[in-house]
């Protein structure tokens, strides 16, 4: 179903307007719930910020994963001495 009306028409009756309005409403009555819901929302991480607290597994998978980026940074300057003859990069 278009919301648009066809090209061309001037005037449209007071049932094809209501018809598009009615089905307008629905569509943000639809968004406001998936608002409210969370879904789609810019602060949706909000919904999971401290869902993990004192869990233990979580805190290792969190350690590793540091220990994982800190070593991918070590390598990435590495290859950047290597490449430049400079530490830091080509872009420094």
């Amino acid at each position: 179903m278009s919301l648009v009306a066809p090209t061309g028409t001037v005037s449209q009756t007071a049932s094809e307007i209501s018809r598009r309005l009615t089905a307008l409403e629905k569509e943000v009555a639809l968004l406001k719930r998936r608002r409210k819901a969370g879904k789609g929302g810019k602060d949706w991480w909000r919904a999971l910020a401290g869902r993990f607290d004192g869990d233990s597994i979580y805190t290792e998978i969190s350690k590793e994963g540091r220990k994982w980026r800190v070593s991918q940074q070590k390598i990435g300057r590495a290859a950047g001495k290597s490449k430049s003859g400079r530490s830091g990069g080509a872009h420094s």
